[in-house]
């Protein structure tokens, strides 16, 4: 006897949209290594307009997980972009930061976009980017889940420890986890110091980084060097903190888009092998799986990429 169509307890039932996250929206990205290519002044495709992105090797396909198993790194959902090639961003011609540039709607949708590699006006080098005339962009640039430009700082969103690990150093504008799975997992970008008077940086050599301590009433972030901490403890929150410099004859705050730039460092080099010392690993499929975690998707909805066993 053939089922009824109507009969609800038929099996196959029509699959579902996919992944959705907690704003009710369908969470899509694009593939690993597939690096920003639409050009926001023209609204037209230009391939390679960002660069190469890793491109796998005979021993690591471009989508291996290198660091298997995270928590995803903020206490909220948002969007793995880009921050220099859209609205807002130094080479996007849209905009400039904040207003209608940074906030525009179109850096805060999905779908996600790998930016590992990515040219920059910089002289840092990777081993898993294609060599080129153009520094790389070594780390995962994460929006939060809203534009937050204006926001006081204890509305803004948290970044979290996406493993359980150490704090191993605080920079200037860096924070750093030792995790224990060996890896290091740089958070760059959140606030650092709250209530600062910088005019009292009456100089240029006075004004940097060392001497912020003396001008702030007190750290904004939630740790300090040597604080142990488990998988989603909060770290700080997320801004626009770029240091400080000295311009047109007086100290300022130095600043880019609001927004987390996160890096895994891990002794591993593209062929496989070990190296000597941690280096910049491509993080977006880790980001990726710990995202599908996060918003509680369906294990169909997993891609089935190999992932890391040490």
């Amino acid at each position: 006897m053939d089922p009824d169509p109507a009969d609800p307890a038929d099996p196959d039932p029509e699959p579902g949209l996919g992944p959705i996250d907690p704003d009710g929206a369908l969470f899509t990205y694009d593939p690993p290594g597939e690096l920003p290519g639409f050009d926001y002044r023209n609204n037209v495709n230009v391939a390679n307009r960002s660069g190469f992105g890793w491109a796998g090797s005979d021993e690591l396909p471009r989508d291996f997980v290198f660091a298997p198993g995270l928590t995803w790194p903020l206490d909220g959902p948002g969007y793995a972009h880009t921050q220099v090639y859209r609205p807002g961003g130094s080479e996007s011609g849209v905009g400039g930061a904040g207003g209608s540039g940074e906030c525009d709607a179109r850096n805060f949708d999905y779908p996600w976009e790998d930016n590992f590699c990515e040219h920059r006006g910089t002289a840092t080098r990777n081993l898993f980017c294609p060599n080129n005339a153009r520094g790389h962009h070594v780390g995962q640039d994460i929006r939060p889940q809203q534009c937050t430009r204006n926001f006081p700082l204890e509305n803004r969103q948290m970044a979290v420890a996406v493993t359980d690990g150490y704090i191993s150093s605080v920079a200037s504008m860096t924070v750093r986890l030792r995790g224990v799975d060996g890896r290091i997992y740089w958070y760059m970008h959140l606030e650092h110091w709250d209530d600062c008077n910088l005019a009292a940086l009456s100089t240029p050599a006075q004004c940097n980084a060392a001497n912020l301590p003396s001008v702030c009433s007190r750290s904004a972030l939630e740790v300090e060097p040597g604080q142990d901490g488990r998988a989603g403890d909060p770290i700080g929150r997320v801004s626009n903190w770029f240091g400080v410099g000295w311009s047109n004859g007086a100290c300022r705050r130095s600043m880019t888009t609001d927004h987390l730039h996160f890096e895994i460092r891990d002794t591993i080099d593209p062929d496989g092998s070990f190296t000597a010392s941690t280096i910049p690993v491509p993080p977006y499929t880790s980001l990726v799986t710990a995202y599908l975690r996060y918003i509680g998707a369906d294990e169909d909805d997993f891609p089935d990429w190999e992932e890391a066993e040490f």
